[in-house]
């Protein structure tokens, strides 16, 4: 969700500089979450369900106490940043007010589940235009599921594009050069597939396409940090009164 005027302070108010400060370290947070997400899930559940066509329980599998755990384990320090952001509001007025943390705990709450909602439906999208696109495609059943598991901490844009750079790399496309978030060190490989020099191999499709992915997600971490750091030091501003 995009963020309103009234929620981006100054270039120099202190506590957006605090925000900034910790900018890295809940992209890190995010990132690992994300990443985590993607282990957690089991291949082979995914290709039962596939199996028996049991794809709501796929969705399920995101709303189950282990996967939002993990999820929710990337806001601890966003909650940390929004807490000291109200800490350092009631600092200016130097002991003349008292700052209550069991009220800013039970405030944090409803941020945190909406964070995990957040990320959790988006999730549930990138499920739903997997399967679409593998199984109208007649992709194997553990081609599906590794290849869901690849992308499940991403947008379904983001997904979308890993899934058309592998099919440029399979296919020996040029275009697959015009990645921004592709390993440049595999460029001589791609034109030399692309020329016809030598033949596509897919362990190096395989390899590619995970840089790619991973690339995305610490991308998407990183973007989602630059968002929730200046929400929530707004958002601690305000609710430090």
């Amino acid at each position: 969700e995009p963020l309103k005027p009234d929620q981006i302070q100054s270039p120099d108010d202190p506590v957006r500089r605090l925000a900034e400060s910790r900018e890295a370290r809940i992209a890190r947070a995010v990132a690992s979450s994300l990443r985590a997400f993607g282990d957690a899930l089991d291949a082979a559940e995914i290709e039962r369900a596939i199996q028996l066509a049991d794809f709501a329980s796929i969705g399920r599998i995101i709303d189950s106490q282990n996967v939002q755990d993990i999820l929710s384990s990337a806001y601890n320090p966003i909650a940390e940043l929004y807490t000291d952001s109200a800490q350092k509001e009631f600092d200016k007025y130097e002991g003349a007010l008292h700052l209550d943390p069991l009220v800013l705990g039970m405030v944090v709450v409803p941020l945190r589940n909406e964070f995990v909602s957040s990320l959790s439906a988006t999730a549930k999208e990138v499920i739903k235009q997997q399967l679409i696109d593998s199984l109208s495609s007649g992709a194997a059943l553990d081609d599906v599921a590794s290849d869901l598991i690849q992308v499940i901490g991403l947008t379904p844009q983001q997904a979308k594009a890993v899934q058309n750079y592998r099919a440029a790399l399979e296919a020996g496309d040029r275009t697959a050069l015009g990645r921004k978030l592709r390993d440049a060190r595999y460029d001589a490989t791609v034109r030399s597939w692309a020329s016809g020099e030598a033949e596509v191999e897919a362990s190096k499709v395989d390899t590619m396409v995970g840089r790619e992915a991973d690339r995305c997600l610490a991308y998407r971490a990183q973007t989602i940090a630059r968002t929730e750091i200046l929400k929530a030091a707004s958002q601690g501003i305000r609710d430090a009164y």
